[in-house]
């Protein structure tokens, strides 16, 4: 499914009304040429629809439905670094919670903590 696909459109609005910025989340793609998407749409415990994104990050996010349309519940998104690591899975690049000694043994990181990794990786 392409980004710009019309059914796409409500969960879209409904995602660009949440404050991304101040969350630390990145803009939603609108290049259907570098965007990968798949919705789930039927509900499941907790949301109603969830849009899967993948870019230079990956991100889902989670829909109510609502008699207005959709309404944004929930997002997580993965911002990938540029070292790698290999697993018995395969090889991966590093996320924020990787060997970074910079993040070593923090319990509980805050988006002020890791903007500058994000800003080193260019998100």
């Amino acid at each position: 499914m392409l980004i710009n696909d019309e059914s796409l459109k409500p969960l879209l609005q409904a995602a660009a009304s949440f404050d991304r910025v101040r969350y630390g989340f990145t803009s939603i793609p609108n290049d259907p040429t570098t965007s990968a998407v798949s919705v789930e749409s039927k509900p499941h415990d907790g949301y109603d629809a969830m849009l899967h994104i993948t870019t230079k990050t990956y991100r889902t996010i989670a829909f109510r439905r609502t008699s207005a349309g959709y309404e944004w519940i929930g997002e997580q998104e993965v911002f990938q670094g540029p070292k790698r690591y290999k697993t018995v899975d395969g090889t991966f690049n590093e996320a924020i919670y990787g060997e970074d000694p910079r993040l070593a043994n923090m319990n509980h990181l805050t988006l002020r903590t890791v903007q500058p990794i994000l800003s080193e990786w260019s998100y």
